[in-house]
């Protein structure tokens, strides 16, 4: 008997261990004193740093061990309510109503017609601000993010193209994205930060990962960043040092929380059209920390594609001085073209834990690392550790979607909708090209634009190329590429079939492997300098026919391969059998007859008077490129570099090989460097440079020359790329040694905000230089000022150009956003 007892006793014994002690839920919801729901309301277990976030509905749920426990509910505008709770074996639902903050004016003294009292707590808050800023320290939370866009309505089509989500749901209003993550994070000032997230799902997307990593946002900071797309510049912070040249304060009095008064500060813009916040922030007496915020964005915040952006932040003390943000709650709302929404996207941080042991090496380049289970967790895992409750119509998205989802894999369905979305339009079949899907086969077929596939030169005549990309998704990520391009020209009579094969493997670090062979024309600048059709205008209309072509027979090989710490190889070998091909039609004219006497011969006339020789080529290319600093996101089976602050740096090796029947012999190299720096409220800095030259140059054609990127066109080349207003060969040579540099500043608006009329447009001054040195004293300065952001896709640029002799060039430039497929020869 006493050993049966002693026995038993093991056994509750290992059980205890094995098994802790359940935690029980306690729910409920949130209201104001007047019977409303109050949504997004933070609740805290006082003493700790574990909470919990009321949902939309105003519902929250918390899992806590039995015994006593106090509940803090909290919600911007509103005075923190205290519940004591006893927590047993059974659930526990404990309503909490919150009364409108009492705000008083007793505890400060307004004089008439003196300053505002909110400025002096505002400059209190300004001094303290480097000192909270510098106080941060290594920390680590839990941040549970949750996010939903739904749509109020849409219109029937864009561009002639029939807008369907796919879902079977007709109706105007509906929930178009929805998704929940479950993420440790972990901080150290300034810049060390680390995600690990534990389980993300998404609406309808079994293998999806929603928006995991939190962006915490910090008021600290003089330059409150919000992601680049809402505006590139930031935002100012209320407490900015320099944030009393920005706004005006309006004291609305003061409440008391747990015996800290807490004063409540209007914050207004001084002017429209600066990246400025709008709403309340409240800040505590004596030691002035942030407390909670209520602040938002319009369009006459500068703010990018959105029409409003409300924020909500609730601010709780960690440890001693240092607050932490406790729930973050953003409200997007958004028109264009005719769609119309709204949503959220909510976080809720708990668990913190200041200075943990961490690892040696814990923060390396992953930036946020994807548990292998991460999306693999079930419904069951999600109940007991979702910290906001889902509402009902959360529940019926995620069980519609997660349903077809499962009837979308069936090959017939998946061909249905493929029947529909792979619909001919006039836009797509004669501007943008089109993607054709076939998704029960992982594979995809994308065509060029009718106005790119037919064109016209002094060579061919009039050309037909139809020219595309089959793409077919394999497994663990791997992918097969192939372009086909079949070219035609009906006045030379001469056919060009060309094929490109890629295949893309490695299950971290992306590697491809290139094959390439066939027929076709290249310009004499491989960098395709002026776009066809561009080239056809030019020469059917003015006489310019400024595209200069050679024909070769080809086969190249090259590989490529990333190596998961900012490097990036790709080595190369190729052969080229290269023939001069002359003019053909000069009949072919739509312009003035006086034009045609501009035509020039198929050669670059500003370097030779004559054409290449027939000659072989046999080319060995090297290249590395490597971006310091760089930062990766790693999913389970592939990462992702998503750049850094460091400027990305490229050395490039061309050897022309003797042998084989090779006629050419050199040696050339170039070095590149470009970066983009984001000034935040000055503006945004970019910049390209390279330099190199030729070890040496026994033998050699036209086609191996260096090269500079010309324009003679009304529209403007690619962007620190391009010499604007220079001849397309006038500046090519065999040069032992040359540098090259292209620079633009980006005002974003804080110039042009200041004049009435264009700050309603949000357009932004641009200014910059391109420049070219060769060793022979004759440099080339280019010198350029314009507007960006007009109608959101144009840019308007005047150029200025210069040489050895003084004033070369100016003209007007236009770039052109939209239609990128129809400019780009590659």
């Amino acid at each position: 008997m006493r050993s049966r007892l002693l026995s038993t006793t093991a056994i509750i014994l290992l059980c205890a261990i094995a098994f802790p002690a359940q935690a029980t839920r306690v729910h409920g919801k949130v209201f104001d004193s007047r019977g409303f729901l109050l949504p997004f309301s933070s609740i805290l277990v006082k003493g700790t740093t574990k909470g919990a976030t009321a949902n939309a509905q105003g519902e929250y749920a918390l899992d806590l061990e039995p015994g006593d426990h106090i509940i803090a509910a909290q919600h911007v505008g509103y005075q923190t309510e205290e519940r004591q709770v006893h927590v047993g074996q059974d659930p526990v639902e404990l309503n909490i109503v919150l009364k409108e903050q009492v705000l008083s004016m007793d505890t400060i003294s307004i004089r008439a017609g003196g300053e505002d009292p909110a400025y002096a707590i505002i400059r209190e808050a300004i001094k303290k601000r480097p000192e909270y800023h510098k106080i941060r320290t290594r920390y680590g939370c839990d941040v549970y993010t949750k996010g939903q866009i739904n749509l109020m309505s849409y219109p029937k089509s864009i561009l002639g193209q029939r807008v369907d989500f796919g879902d079977g749901d007709t109706s105007k209003k509906k929930m178009i994205y929805l998704s929940e993550t479950q993420a440790r994070f972990t901080a150290e000032p300034p810049d060390k930060q680390k995600t690990e997230v534990i389980s993300t799902k998404v609406s309808g997307q079994s293998d999806g990962f929603g928006f995991s990593a939190p962006q915490v946002i910090d008021f600290y900071d003089n330059n409150v960043n919000l992601t680049r797309g809402l505006n590139p510049r930031g935002f100012v912070s209320p407490i900015a040092d320099g944030a009393l040249q920005f706004y005006r304060y309006k004291y609305m009095g003061a409440f008391f929380e747990n015996g800290r008064q807490v004063n409540r500060i209007q914050v207004i813009p001084k002017r429209d059209y600066e990246p400025l916040f709008a709403g309340y922030i409240n800040i505590t007496e004596n030691d002035w920390h942030i407390h909670s915020l209520q602040l938002e964005l319009t369009k006459n915040s500068q703010l990018e594609f959105l029409n409003k952006l409300k924020l909500e932040m609730i601010f709780f003390p960690v440890q001693g001085d240092l607050w932490m943000a406790q729930s973050q709650t953003l409200y997007p709302v958004v028109t264009f073209m005719g769609f119309n929404g709204n949503g959220y996207f909510t976080s809720i941080f708990s668990n913190y834990v200041i200075e943990p042991e961490l690892q040696k090496g814990f923060f390396d380049r992953t930036l946020v690392h994807y548990d292998p289970l991460s999306n693999k967790r079930d419904s069951t895992w999600w109940s007991l550790n979702r910290p906001i409750p889902l509402m009902p119509e959360e529940v019926a998205d995620y069980r519609r979607k997660d349903s077809l989802e499962h009837t979308r894999q069936d090959p017939h369905v998946l061909d249905s909708l493929d029947h529909i979305q792979n619909r001919l339009t006039p836009v797509g079949l004669l501007f943008n090209g089109q993607t054709l899907s076939r998704r029960s086969r992982k594979a995809s077929f994308r065509y060029d634009p009718l106005f790119k596939a037919i064109s016209f030169n002094t060579v061919e005549g009039w050309s037909l190329q139809m020219a595309g990309s089959w793409e077919k998704e394999l497994a663990a990520h791997k992918k097969l590429t192939i372009d086909p391009v079949l070219r035609y020209g009906i006045h030379n009579g001469h056919f060009n079939p060309y094929l490109s094969a890629s295949y893309r493997f490695g299950k971290f670090n992306d590697r491809e492997l290139t094959v390439a062979g066939g027929s076709r024309i290249y310009q004499f600048n491989n960098e395709n300098p002026i776009p066809q059709v561009l080239n056809t205008f030019t020469t059917l209309l003015d006489g310019h026919n400024w595209m200069k072509f050679y024909e070769a027979r080809v086969f190249s090989v090259n590989y490529d391969h990333a190596t998961g710490k900012g490097f990036t190889f790709r080595v190369g070998l190729s052969w080229q059998h290269r023939m001069p091909i002359e003019n053909t039609d000069s009949s072919s004219y739509w312009g003035s007859s006086s034009h045609r006497e501009r035509l020039t011969p198929n050669w670059p006339v500003e370097i030779t008077t004559e054409n290449i020789p027939v000659h072989d080529a046999l080319l060995f290319s090297a290249q590395v490129n490597w971006r310091p600093g760089s930062r990766y996101v790693e999913l389970p089976d592939r990462r992702f570099n998503v750049g850094s602050k460091f400027p990305l740096f490229g050395l490039q090796y061309v050897r022309g090989l003797k042998m084989l029947g090779s006629d050419v012999s050199y040696d050339r190299w170039k070095l590149t460097m470009q970066q983009n720096i984001n000034l935040r409220l000055a503006g945004e800095f970019r910049y390209a440079a390279e330099t190199g030259g030729f070890l040496s140059k026994a033998s050699l054609q036209t086609p191996d020359y260096i090269h500079f990127t010309g324009n003679l066109t009304r529209k403007a080349g690619p962007y620190l790329n391009t010499f604007q207003l220079l001849p397309y060969y006038e500046r090519s040579g065999v040069y032992d040694l040359y540098a090259a540099i292209h620079a633009e500043h980006h005002f974003n608006g804080s110039l042009t905000n200041k004049i009435p009329f264009v700050k309603r447009l949000n357009l932004r001054l641009i200014a910059g230089t391109n420049m070219i040195w060769t060793g022979k004293n004759d440099p080339y300065i280019e010198v350029f000022t314009g507007l960006d952001n007009v109608l959101k896709i144009l840019r308007f640029d005047y150029v200025w150009a210069w040489d050895k002799h003084g004033a070369y060039a100016q003209g007007i430039r236009i770039g052109i956003y939209a239609f990128g497929n129809l400019f780009n020869d590659q």
